[in-house]
């Protein structure tokens, strides 16, 4: 095992082998070798947001919560200040698609109670909630974003993709409601 990673490393870009071969012990229905190898990488590369998705995907495939708070905490404190919030939204993603929504939409509202303005989380989280199945509480969620104090243009494009999701998954009045607001 050890032999075979230290090879792959040493021919090859360390980073990539590392994220490939736990892929290959996971398809192998080897997880402990991956969540090692997974966690070596995370210390080696400390600044990479792949590594930690792959370690925080991997938790959660594993169903280790602990696990994958323990990551996303680890995470936050290893990447720059500016990678912050890319990290909670990528864990805050895989929530949904593999773990709880119910931490999912957690993880979303810290987001975008520290980060109002940024109208690129809204529509990640609305969408993830469409994703789901669940458009009343995207509906909801673009609603509190119509009420918010931002500029014309941020309003116009989250007002079409508001429209968007109505029409897609709502009703002819709901899709009507957002263009009277607009």
């Amino acid at each position: 095992y050890q032999r075979r990673v230290r090879g792959a490393v040493q021919q090859n870009d360390a980073q990539t082998m590392y994220l490939k071969m736990a892929q290959l012990y996971n398809r192998a229905d080897r997880p402990d070798d991956a969540h090692r190898l997974l966690l070596t990488a995370s210390k080696k590369f400390s600044q990479s947001l792949v590594v930690w998705d792959a370690l925080g995907r991997h938790e959660l495939q594993q169903a280790d919560v602990e696990g994958f708070r323990k990551a996303l905490q680890r995470a936050m404190a290893a990447l720059p200040k500016r990678d912050e919030l890319t990290v909670v939204s990528k864990y805050a993603q895989l929530e949904f698609a593999l773990g709880s929504v119910e931490r999912g939409r957690t993880l979303f509202e810290g987001i975008v109670a520290n980060h109002p303005k940024r109208v690129d989380q809204w529509n990640v989280y609305a969408d993830m909630e469409v994703k789901h199945g669940d458009a009343a509480s995207a509906r909801r969620i673009y609603e509190r974003l119509a009420s918010l104090h931002l500029s014309s243009k941020k309003m116009r494009a989250a007002l079409k993709r508001w429209l968007r999701v109505e029409q897609q998954h709502g009703s002819a009045d709901d899709a009507e409601r957002v263009r009277e607001r607009a």
